[in-house]
């Protein structure tokens, strides 16, 4: 018998497809989430030859010098907690740094791909999980069957969450709650949003972006939608390449559709109605007490924070990760976050960007500006779910800039992009 082989090609390209995939649509398996010892084993089994074979090739290390420095100060923070300010141990501390090692190590996966590939993927994994976010968004919200129940309690264990997509007819989509799952399409929307612009005004992505928008208003998610319509909308405006007359005709557009449908969703304007009252949004109001609370004990170590401290959050969720990252890891950790992502998105070695290039970097620019109003009310970075696509997102980024740096065929831009934005 002749010997059996089995060759993948372009290994690290589909395992990171696969990472994605997991994360995005099936958090609760193994693989999606940091807290089942099968997720911590498949880590170390993958993390070696991983790491060996980024040595090897000695791709760009840029975007894991940064986020791994940025895990340090972590380190730090939870050990002065531990040391000057007697915080206990906890378990979920252990498994908060197994989450960021994660990140890495898909920074690190994301390096290795080819630039070419790995775009053409993606752009495949978009259109096909924009017509499944899109499928299950409706189907949660006409709820035939029972069906946002059945997904309900698969994506979260949160009887409050549950309840909510029944009694308010909220969409979670494949998130743990309404507002993950909005962050989810906004991943979807954008990217479709940026393919429009890019030369590739065709009806199937409009329609596809207006399908996107609607799933989005279905969550009822106010922070989300603010925040991925304001970064539209500021891309538009900024955009030198689109014409100003088409600039107008896309903002009336867009803003007649939101205009049109909200009246739709009741609570939605309930929740922006309320906000502006004397009596104020329940939902904030319940989130600034909480914000008051962990805010005193920021001023106690805001420089450094109390470190991960779970035996201090003891299941108190802390929505907003601007507070959250304030108390854990102080003002330092907070400011170096956002400096790494504001240098590698808006200030990359290379000026002159173009092609798929150019593309990303708008993308990843949408990404961050939504992502500055969802960690207003939301956790972006730690909440694991979200991140990990992000920084796929990034690493993929920089892989291309690698390759620019190194290969004649980029600089002669003789490669092609993506189909969704030739």
């Amino acid at each position: 018998m002749g010997k059996f082989r089995i060759i993948i090609k372009h290994p690290f390209e589909l395992l990171l497809i696969v990472v994605v995939t997991l994360s995005i649509f099936l958090p609760n398996l193994p693989l999606g989430s940091s807290d089942f010892m099968t997720d911590f084993m498949l880590l170390y089994a993958l993390c070696i030859p991983i790491l060996i074979c980024q040595c090897i090739r000695k791709s760009s290390h840029i975007v894991l010098k940064w986020f791994a420095l940025l895990t340090f100060f972590h380190l730090i923070s939870t050990f002065l907690g531990y040391m000057r300010l007697g915080v206990s141990f906890h378990e979920g501390d252990f498994w908060a740094f197994v989450n960021e090692i994660k990140y890495l190590l898909i920074i690190c996966i994301g390096s290795l791909c080819s630039f070419d590939v790995i775009t053409r993927r993606l752009d495949r994994f978009i259109f096909i999980g924009s017509i499944a976010i899109i499928a299950i968004s409706f189907l949660e919200f006409i709820n035939p069957f029972g069906i946002a129940s059945i997904l309900g309690n698969y994506y979260s264990s949160d009887l409050h969450i549950q309840n909510m997509t029944v009694l308010s007819n909220r969409i979670v989509v494949t998130g743990s709650d309404p507002n993950i799952g909005a962050c989810i399409i906004a991943f979807f929307l954008l990217y479709k949003f940026c393919s429009y612009l890019h030369k590739n005004r065709s009806l199937n992505n409009l329609i596809i972006c207006l399908l996107l928008l609607v799933s989005l208003l279905m969550t009822s998610s106010r922070t989300v939608l603010a925040g991925t319509v304001a970064s539209m909308m500021i891309f538009i405006l900024r955009h030198k390449e689109i014409k100003k007359s088409s600039k107008i005709i896309i903002v009336i557009f867009f803003a007649a559709t939101i205009v049109l449908l909200l009246p739709h969703f009741v609570y939605l304007t309930e929740g922006f109605s309320s906000f502006l009252s004397e009596e104020g949004n329940s939902s904030f109001n319940k989130r600034l007490l909480v914000w008051t609370y962990f805010f005193e004990m920021i001023k106690e170590s805001p420089l450094f924070g109390w470190g991960v401290a779970e035996s201090i959050i003891d299941g108190q969720p802390v929505d907003g990760e601007y507070i959250l990252t304030l108390f854990r890891y102080g003002i330092a950790s907070l400011s170096l976050y956002l400096f790494i992502n504001i240098k590698l998105i808006f200030f990359p070695k290379e000026k002159n960007l173009n092609g798929p290039l150019k593309f990303y970097k708008d993308y990843l620019t949408l990404l961050f500006i939504t992502s500055l109003f969802v960690m207003l009310t939301n956790n972006f970075y730690s909440g694991k779910q979200l991140f990990q696509f992000y920084i796929a997102v990034l690493s993929v980024f920089y892989s291309g800039l690698y390759t620019l740096q190194h290969n004649t065929a980029y600089e002669k831009n003789d490669i092609p992009c993506p189909a969704s934005v030739k």
